[in-house]
């Protein structure tokens, strides 16, 4: 299963879309609680030998900072090292 994860200042969250978890994220920014924020593509991770669940991220993703006045535009997160490699 396919998730997404975003963070913006001390808000969290996970929501079933790119553009769900883009504008909770914004939400966050806008309300002053965060100056930036990050949404990540994430696989839910469950098994028998794990007693709770986690998230596996891919590397794919989002970042955005808020400035007052001026648009909210997210730019894609750097490639990891190890991705680059593959």
């Amino acid at each position: 299963m396919i998730v997404w994860l975003w963070d913006a200042g001390s808000g969290r969250g996970v929501t079933d879309d790119q553009t769900h978890a883009q504008l909770a994220a914004e939400a966050y920014m806008r309300s002053g609680r965060a100056d930036a924020a990050s949404v990540e593509k994430a696989h839910l991770v469950t098994g028998i030998r794990a007693l709770h669940p986690g998230y596996a991220r891919t590397g794919q993703g989002w970042t955005a900072q808020h400035r007052r006045g001026a648009p909210i535009q997210w730019v894609p997160l750097p490639a990891s090292p190890q991705r680059a490699a593959s």
